[in-house]
């Protein structure tokens, strides 16, 4: 494990232009600098638009698989550019079921592991349990710099999630995320608060497990029939007190910045929490 890594936060709509979400993010990552051997984090279901706003049969023809022609086009240019890279996709497996998923693509371009969805709503805009199964393995995955969790969205609510993944050895949570004010024929269905929370719990949880936690979100405008999702963007990350570090405002911005690894063990002995959960 090195002291101190670099870290990337792409918060982007890639469809604005109405092409293709790939093509544009593609391009993008390609068209951008990275610090070499840096830890690059993208927002939930990255490559497809939010499809769970609303339930049609149609979208679940949007899965792929990791071995898909998608997947291996990024692990070409982690390759080319030295990055790692964090995507969240709907992955198809051999068995039919489907996941939200997330990969860890290193920079000699292979997947060092793979995290599935634990927790998925089920709500108006929210339709998740209608397009994925349900994942019950909570990993850390050593990609050789760091261990690393990944928490996708919804997962990122669940103390329990980040205590588990205290006791296996995390030393940074990623958290691709796609979370906005959301409304339904016209009715809002975010709650009083909900952004604030948001923010307020992942820190709460950065803290009490002094670990820094990256989050990348949404910032599109994104629409369906009658329900309609106005993400939130505002992407962050904290240090192991709990602290912002960093902080994107509502529309496309990209965050550089480092996590200095030893800060987590004096944030340990200075506040005494992890023994006690």
């Amino acid at each position: 494990m090195i002291n101190k890594i670099d870290i990337t936060i792409i918060q982007n709509d890639f469809n604005s232009d109405n092409t293709s979400v790939f093509e544009n993010l593609y391009n993008y990552i390609l068209n951008n600098k990275f610090k070499k051997n840096s830890i690059v984090i993208l927002h939930e279901l990255s490559l497809t638009k939010y499809f769970p706003i609303s339930k049609k049969a149609k979208n679940k023809s949007l899965s792929i698989n990791i071995n898909s022609n998608e997947i291996n086009r990024l692990k070409n240019i982690c390759k080319n550019i030295n990055i790692y890279l964090i995507v969240s996709f709907y992955e198809n497996t051999s068995n039919t079921k489907k996941y939200n998923s997330a990969i860890v693509i290193s920079p000699d371009g292979k997947i060092l592991g793979k995290q599935r969805k634990l927790n998925l709503p089920n709500e108006s805009c929210y339709h998740e349990n209608y397009y994925f199964d349900k994942n019950h393995h909570l990993k850390v995955i050593d990609i050789g710099i760091c261990k690393i969790g990944i928490l996708i969205c919804w997962d990122q609510w669940f103390f329990d999630n980040y205590r588990k993944l205290n006791n296996k050895g995390v030393d940074v949570i990623f958290s691709p995320t796609s979370i906005g004010l959301a409304t339904s024929k016209s009715r809002l269905c975010t709650l009083k608060n909900e952004k604030k929370n948001w923010e307020m719990i992942i820190r709460s949880n950065s803290l009490m497990i002094n670990t820094p936690i990256i989050v990348a979100n949404r910032c599109s405008q994104e629409n369906d029939t009658t329900n309609s999702i106005k993400f939130w963007g505002s992407s962050f990350a904290t240090n192991s007190d709990g602290e912002i570090i960093a902080k994107a405002k509502t529309k496309n911005q990209i965050l550089h910045f480092s996590v200095d690894l030893r800060k987590k063990r004096e944030s340990v002995k200075k506040w005494g929490f992890i023994e006690s959960i």
